[in-house]
């Protein structure tokens, strides 16, 4: 009873304040009215004050609640995850019985949970207005990524403030270390088809780091477009030659020979189902023309990339042009290269190289 005495003479001190004051701002009625502006400017002046006096707008009632909240979440280089609960209400937490949960890697298959009851705890210190409780559970592992997230009284057992600032987050990355540097880098040191028709295909690591594993391909594609085309695979475990594992090595594939009667095109392509992680990517594979010059059984005259048997004197394709040859010795040859400029054809010679 004596309780409620006070709590109501309290009250009309503060009412009579309140009067006090919209008397003094407001002025009798007698006296006249306000303009809008001013009516306004003195309602916010007595909601001001209303705030300083402690009145809440919507029950006239004080506010001494606690409100527990996340102060500091963190994983230290160690994997030490450390969570701080802070309570920045000016009430004191009437209970220690409630909970902080620590969710780990909560969408993950292996996701685990730490639920701490802050009476078990040594540290309480958050129970009164401004303390800090300091939670430091467990290490996690720092070679894989993680996600923490800490929900402070999720079951609502302390009546607060404010109910929304009981959870935080935070997250760990693990980045890759490994730069273009340390992979390996396969490519085609060599591709050539000697005059017996042997093919040979040299693949080489030109990257700084060892290839991991002997399982990936090597593809050769023979005349892939041809209604007579093959396809040689082969995986470099079976290979007697494996120097290409390691930086700078060679493996060279000498597999079957083709008919050097005709012309081909041979393509290689290597690890084409990416099992090898590597600094570039780009320069897995390589095509090699080789045009049959001399007559085939049959031609009198000469053949040309696509397998057609010109007359000498005849256009035909040749190395990726429109040409002609003269005589059987290839001596006079005839190229358009399409010159824009003044659309002439040329008669000069054109040198290049015919096998390396």
């Amino acid at each position: 009873m004596q309780k409620i005495k006070n709590l109501l003479g309290v009250r009309a001190v503060r009412l009579g304040i309140m009067a006090v004051f919209v008397a003094t701002f407001f002025g009798a009625p007698a006296l006249g009215y306000k303009t809008g502006n001013q009516v306004l400017q003195k309602l916010d002046l007595i909601e001001i004050t209303a705030d300083v006096l402690g009145v809440d707008d919507d029950d006239n009632q004080t506010t001494s609640l606690p409100d527990l909240g996340i102060y500091n979440l963190e994983i230290s280089d160690s994997g030490k995850v450390t969570v701080e609960v802070i309570n920045y209400g000016v009430g004191e937490v009437p209970t220690s019985s409630f909970g902080v949960y620590i969710y780990i890697d909560e969408d993950a298959s292996d996701g685990r949970t730490w639920t701490y009851n802050v009476s078990t705890l040594s540290d309480q210190d958050c129970l009164d207005p401004g303390g800090v409780c300091t939670i430091s559970p467990q290490y996690l592992d720092m070679s894989t990524s993680h996600t923490v997230r800490v929900e402070v009284d999720p079951n609502d057992i302390v009546e607060e403030v404010d109910e929304y600032n009981n959870h935080s987050d935070v997250s760990y990355t693990v980045e890759d270390n490994t730069t273009t540097n340390e992979l390996p880098d396969l490519g085609i040191n060599n591709l050539e088809i000697s005059d017996s028709g042997k093919v040979t295909v040299e693949v080489i690591n030109y990257g700084y780091g060892e290839v991991p594993t002997s399982s990936f391909g090597v593809y050769i594609y023979i005349d892939e477009d041809a209604s007579d085309s093959q396809t040689w695979t082969y995986n470099v475990s079976t290979l007697s030659d494996q120097d290409c594992l390691d930086p700078g090595g060679i493996c060279t594939i000498s597999p079957q020979y083709v008919d050097t009667d005709v012309s081909h095109t041979i393509r290689v392509e290597l690890d084409p189902n990416g099992v090898v992680e590597e600094a570039n990517e780009d320069n897995n594979s390589e095509t090699l023309w080789y045009s049959y010059y001399g007559s085939s059984d049959g031609c009198d005259g000469w053949e040309s990339d696509d397998g057609y048997c010109a007359d000498f004197g005849d256009w035909g394709w040749l190395n990726g042009d429109w040409c002609t040859v003269y005589d059987e010795n290839w001596n006079d040859v005839e190229c358009d290269h399409d010159d824009d400029d003044d659309n002439q054809t040329t008669s000069l010679p054109d040198l290049g190289i015919y096998n390396l």
